[in-house]
């Protein structure tokens, strides 16, 4: 029963995305925000130490959800739903809205689901769908400065998900062949691995160093590169 709770929380979103790919005509837009409501349930009524295995996908995913893990989840799950709410309002007009909607909410589900993640598998899969889902967001109204950013953005993500996931190879080696996090960060990971680690991480952070400020028509108004890599 763990494994699926916690794995619903990702699920929800990934299954309204595709509901509203698929089947436009009867996907209400309404219920975008919602997705967010199972992690901030999780978040605030789950059990301490809520932990599940899923050793049927992929190469076996671990989830769970530690002190920390809980922390960031209710945070997170609460701007999607209040991000959500306002895009409603905000996007009422935008005919592209349900596109919008759709990177929205793989971007959502890459988010939490990174939260949840306990193996390295899992947590670049997540990463890697929050990142790249992004850029449906920050290309969306297909101005010359969106397309600019866009590009810009997608240079970066790429970027710092190929850094990633060299450092997290590395780091798996340096464990002896452990996947979960827990165990790579037992080993401490150093040299190329920490490097790789700090970089591919840090560029989605906007790392100072690995982010840059676009130019805009009108120059008091600049396009943050980095603002929409967090």
């Amino acid at each position: 029963m763990n494994a699926f709770i916690l794995l619903g929380v990702p699920l929800l979103p990934l299954l309204l995305a595709a509901a509203l790919s698929l089947r436009p005509g009867h996907a209400p837009l309404r219920l975008v925000p919602w997705a967010a409501l199972p992690a901030l349930l999780l978040a605030a009524l789950g059990p301490e130490g809520k932990q599940a295995s899923l050793p049927w996908l992929m190469t076996g995913v671990e989830l769970g959800l530690d002190p920390l893990g809980r922390i960031f989840l209710v945070l997170t799950a609460g701007l999607w739903l209040a991000a959500g709410l306002h895009a409603l309002h905000e996007r009422a007009d935008d005919p592209a809205r349900r596109r919008f909607f759709v990177f929205f909410l793989l971007s959502m589900a890459g988010n939490l689901g990174l939260i949840l993640a306990q193996d390295a598998a899992s947590f670049y899969l997540f990463f890697s769908l929050m990142s790249l889902s992004a850029w449906g967001l920050v290309v969306h109204k297909r101005s010359a400065e969106a397309w600019m950013a866009a590009r810009l953005y997608l240079v970066l993500s790429v970027f710092g998900e190929v850094a990633l996931f060299a450092g997290l190879m590395l780091a798996i080696h340096q464990a002896g062949g452990e996947t979960t996090l827990a165990a790579i960060a037992a080993a401490r990971p150093e040299g190329a691995a920490m490097v790789l680690l700090v970089l591919g991480l840090g560029i989605k952070a906007g790392m100072l160093g690995v982010h840059f400020w676009l130019p805009l028509a009108h120059p008091a108004a600049p396009i943050p590169a980095s603002a929409v890599l967090s």
